[in-house]
């Protein structure tokens, strides 16, 4: 949804990313056509593809933010805190740090299309709504602090 020119940003990210590697021109040039005759098919399954990205990254980061509270005892802020800061470290600026000091040409290209913002905006929306959710009592609190009813 914010990338305009999707086939345009695909384009210039391979060819970035093929340059850096030392690939021949003609070589550049069959992959990019390869690669528009692909886009038109997998455009579909973006959205469920983030939905269950974002299923196991949200249950990977439930288990993080219950064992800081369970196990090491932290209070819910704390641990909502702690849990925001993981998923905005190695979702969001751990992968563009390591892109940026190996193929500074590629984080050219995608910060061209997506400014940085965005890019961390999802590890910070995570955090605050993380956040509200612990600080603030709601329904959530009787989902979240159920007892099984068999053991």
């Amino acid at each position: 949804m914010l990338i305009s020119n999707l086939d345009q940003f695909l384009s210039e990210l391979i060819i970035a990313q093929l340059r850096s590697a030392g690939t021949p021109e003609t070589a550049i040039a069959e992959v990019v056509a390869k690669v528009k005759d692909v886009t038109s098919m997998i455009l579909p399954l973006i959205p469920a593809s983030v939905i269950l990205q974002s299923v196991i990254i949200g249950s990977l980061l439930g288990l993080l933010y219950g064992y800081l509270i369970e196990s090491r005892g932290l209070k819910p802020v704390h641990a909502a805190f702690i849990t925001g800061a993981v998923y905005a470290c190695v979702f969001g600026a751990l992968p563009l740090a390591v892109m940026y000091y190996t193929y500074r040409e590629v984080v050219a290209v995608i910060l061209k299309y997506i400014p940085i913002y965005v890019v961390l905006s999802d590890g910070v929306a995570y955090t605050i709504v993380l956040t509200l959710f612990s600080v603030v009592k709601g329904p959530w609190t009787r989902w979240a602090e159920a007892k099984p009813s068999k053991y």
